[in-house]
């Protein structure tokens, strides 16, 4: 418990030195005038419906709510813009899909995103589900149709081919957004997602000859990372029987071990999130002496895997910290009791047993350094007299290739 306290301690700690990272940009509010300024970039998963906005780096932030502001943009990065639209609110859920191949409209106030701006363009909405719309030459915003439905008197199945699609979109773009035999071939292929809607909205916008192009800057770096982690743990361990009253405490050992992380960067939040999966190998030795001698080497395999949370100082700079559950594997490790001199009389055979683990590090460019807590473990769970708390803490350098 005192280790999570550590653990607690340096996280609130720490996180307070990372920057809350607001950008230049502007937004519109309702009488049209543009007001500059900078805006807290929180790269939203979801489309927002409020905003941080303060005139300069020393002046206090205010929230900007949905209905105060026509639009707002983080210059270069991104642009959302107020609309009143038809948001399709028919879920992609088997369990809530219905037979009903039109869409469920809802007309709401939203921000939606541009992604293409030009003489047709490209805007998206996402709230669990992602949802795409286009304008053309300042006319009415209309939602790309596509939804997925069961087909009539079937049972809800993927797998006996019962779902049906309405992908109306394709033919939206035919008659209303193509301006070539090439584009339109291109059409019956085209999927309903980001990247290939975004890219058939530049060229068509390029055959028309207009220049306004991708408004949203490309996201650049590789989202999938692998480091390679030694780490010095200390481990404590003990154990007793509840029958004859007998109790050992082995103390706190130092034990070596190493790991490869492979590390995914969610494409969201700026890159905050990630998820992390760390195969590790580790070994420590426990011994007690005395009238009756004792030993452990405990050889383990662990797998733990978690999340993680950037705080960013810099663009090469940074905190974070994780969580993850772990799973455990002993390898062919016994409890020895022997006499001196003697061979061993009686052992307990050490059992695999799963826990949590949380971290919290610092990260400069490729190099890493984390102080990590693992809940303690049972380790004697197979036997019923018998009770053990094996627990660890690790200290872990990093280097990433990529």
């Amino acid at each position: 418990m005192r280790k999570l306290f550590v653990f607690l301690f340096l996280a609130t700690s720490l996180v307070g030195f990372a920057q809350i990272k607001f950008e230049p940009g502007y937004y519109v509010d309702n009488n049209g005038n543009r007001v500059e300024g900078l805006i807290k970039n929180i790269d939203w998963m979801n489309n927002p419906t409020s905003f941080l906005y303060k005139a300069d780096e020393n002046a206090k932030s205010e929230n900007i709510l949905l209905g105060d502001a026509q639009e707002f943009s983080i210059l270069n990065k991104s642009k959302y813009e107020r609309h009143k639209v038809n948001v399709d609110i028919s879920s992609d859920k088997l369990q809530n899909m219905t037979s009903d191949s039109l869409p469920i409209y809802k007309e709401e106030m939203v921000f939606l995103k541009l992604l293409v701006d030009g003489k047709a363009k490209l805007y998206t909405y996402y709230n669990n589900q992602s949802k795409f719309f286009y304008q053309k030459e300042d006319k009415e915003i209309i939602p790309l149709v596509y939804k997925k439905y069961i087909k009539e008197n079937s049972k809800v199945s993927k797998e006996n081919g019962n779902i049906a699609t309405n992908d109306s979109y394709k033919r939206q773009l035919w008659m209303d957004v193509s301006c070539n035999t090439d584009l339109k071939k291109r059409i019956k292929y085209l999927e309903y997602k980001i990247k290939p809607l975004t890219k058939y909205f530049q060229e068509y916008n390029n055959c028309e000859g207009d220049e306004r192009q991708l408004f949203e800057k490309k996201k650049e770096g590789n989202n999938l990372h692998l480091s390679l982690r030694p780490q010095v743990s200390i481990s404590t361990f003990d154990f007793d029987n509840s029958v004859s009253n007998e109790s050992h405490n082995l103390g706190s050992k130092v034990g070596f071990g190493v790991g490869v992380e492979l590390e995914y960067t969610l494409p969201f939040n700026n890159k905050k999130w990630s998820l992390i999966v760390e195969p590790t190998f580790k070994n420590v030795n426990f011994k007690e002496k005395g009238e009756v001698e004792i030993k452990m080497n405990y050889n383990s395999f662990e797998l733990p895997f978690g999340v993680r949370y950037y705080f960013f100082i810099n663009d090469k700079s940074r905190i974070f910290i994780n969580a993850s559950y772990q799973f455990n594997f002993a390898s062919s490790t016994s409890i020895k009791f022997s006499k001196a001199n003697t061979e061993a009389y009686k052992s307990l055979d050490v059992k695999s047993a799963n826990n949590a683990v949380f971290g919290i590090g610092y990260k400069y460019d490729r190099f890493s350094v984390e102080y990590r807590v693992s809940t303690k473990r049972d380790v004697l769970k197979d036997y019923s007299y018998w009770d053990s708390s094996y627990g660890n803490i690790s200290f872990i350098l990093g280097y990433s290739f990529f």
